[in-house]
């Protein structure tokens, strides 16, 4: 799928820049408040203790509240300032119930137009430090939690997007919690109707609905966490590693297709874990004679995985696999002549 006009077209290799906006109102809640502020201060503490590539090398916190819009500045995410993220996020537990009176000037278009302002302005300040820490100009993704219906929220941030550049954002995912568990499936059943109703007119040739993403959550610590551990996926290995080329009859034109796959790597490789040691293969080593005698029956030696292409790949070396593999597929089957069974499996 091609980029739409005047997005920011750089390698999409590297994660971005990520920054965390909180729509605080008296519709929040405490509770959820805190499961917001532990989720993400536990998936942080996990990134920082993972070796090799920073999975998530930059992160900022903004807020609408009118009194401290940004909480944690856009800044190289780093064990020594994780003290820093834990205090600003202690912060915004204090703050949720001064909002309202805050920003009841403002409509709900204007708040997201303010704060997402305030995101671009972060990134691009840190354009020098990102080139002196990491070498290149990440893009930008920015989250945007709120209490508010899907429905509201998502035709407010269309509007307040359409009004400012989204050049070097590569995606804004709008996160709505539902006040109940069992609000969550009726809400996602929604979006695609909301998001066909939000259009409105920009002068761009781009459509703010091409980089917002919706989704519904309930208020609760395991879907939180869930959303924030999507950042420890690994970008690096972004490219296409098989192409399936199809008969030329596969398809209503009779022209060749070609099916383009990427591997979904672990999100958690072991190797990258503390005490990776522990993650090895072990094996009794073989004794004979006096050295069985000697040596403990508990005398283990550790047999290393070979590092695949795609690890090193990760680590920035060279390597010489024939990327992409190419396989010919010689027949295909119509999905008619598939017992219904099967594809219950499958989809």
């Amino acid at each position: 799928m091609g980029e739409p006009t005047g997005r920011y077209n750089g390698c999409s290799f590297h994660p971005p820049a990520r920054l965390v906006i909180i729509h605080e109102t008296l519709l929040f809640g405490v509770d959820a408040i805190n499961v917001f502020s532990e989720s993400l201060s536990n998936v942080t503490a996990l990134a920082l203790s993972l070796s090799g590539a920073s999975r998530i090398p930059f992160l900022g916190v903004l807020s609408t509240a009118a009194s401290s819009t940004v909480v944690y500045p856009l800044q190289h995410l780093r064990a020594s300032s994780f003290p820093k993220l834990q205090a600003s996020l202690e912060r915004i537990k204090s703050s949720v119930l001064h909002t309202l009176s805050n920003n009841q000037h403002l409509t709900l278009t204007e708040v997201f137009k303010s704060v997402l302002t305030e995101a671009l302005s972060q990134h691009h300040e840190q354009t020098t430090t990102f080139h002196q820490l990491v070498g290149y100009l990440p893009q930008l993704e920015i989250l945007v939690i709120t209490p508010l219906q899907p429905q509201v929220a998502l035709e407010s941030l269309n509007k307040a997007a359409h009004s400012v550049d989204l050049q070097m954002v590569k995606n804004i995912q709008l996160v709505c919690i539902a006040k109940e568990s069992s609000d969550v499936e009726a809400s996602n059943s929604d979006l695609s109707d909301a998001a066909s109703t939000s259009e409105v007119d920009a002068p761009s040739s781009m459509s703010a609905s091409d980089v917002i993403d919706t989704v519904s959550i309930a208020p609760d610590s395991m879907q939180f966490e869930n959303l924030f551990k999507q950042w420890l996926q690994d970008d690096s290995t972004e490219r296409e590693h098989i192409h399936i080329h199809l008969p030329d009859d596969s398809s209503s034109s009779g022209a060749a297709q070609t099916l383009k796959c990427d591997i979904i790597e672990r999100m958690l490789p072991p190797s990258q874990l503390p005490s990776a040691s522990q993650f090895c293969l072990h094996t009794l080593t073989s004794y004979t004679g006096k050295a069985q005698q000697s040596a403990p029956r508990s005398s283990t030696s550790s047999l290393q995985l070979s590092k695949t292409a795609k690890s090193s790949h990760n680590s920035g070396q060279q390597s010489d696999q024939p990327w992409p593999y190419h396989l010919k597929a010689l027949a295909t089957v119509k999905a008619t002549g598939i017992c219904d069974s099967v594809w219950s499996d499958v989809l």
